[in-house]
């Protein structure tokens, strides 16, 4: 594959992650190894935005999301959260400097496919 080339996104694990403390280990597992990027909407947004560290899209520049493979003060890598509209279409989630790249959580459906391809082509992009 050539630098700079596209990735299609792979599925690596399905897990149930219908309660919040389940969803809450496994980003505390993946922030141990790499940056987390979870797209959420409703209930299940909420769960994650209260957990410590985790921080919402606005909240960040485009310079930090293109280097979320900087640890945090808390020594784990950064992990993001976005719903639909903003934090979805247009931005990129870069790790360039991390060999395994980003982790997608996704805890709720996409209500459309333009969405969802839009969604899935966040991380994976410019072979990080």
């Amino acid at each position: 594959m050539e630098l700079g080339a596209e990735k299609d996104p792979v599925v690596h694990n399905r897990l149930p992650l219908d309660k919040v403390e389940v969803v809450q280990r496994v980003i505390d597992e993946q922030r141990s190894q790499r940056a987390v990027l979870v797209f959420a909407v409703g209930v299940p947004y909420g769960w994650v935005k209260a957990i410590p560290g985790v921080k919402d899209v606005s909240e960040t520049t485009k310079d930090e999301l293109a280097n979320l493979d900087t640890k945090d003060n808390d020594g784990k890598f950064p992990c993001i959260v976005t719903q639909e509209g903003e934090g979805i279409r247009g931005l990129n989630y870069r790790s360039p400097k991390n060999q395994l790249g980003l982790c997608m959580i996704i805890l709720t459906p996409f209500t459309h496919d333009r969405l969802r391809t839009q969604g899935l082509k966040r991380v994976g992009r410019f072979t990080d």
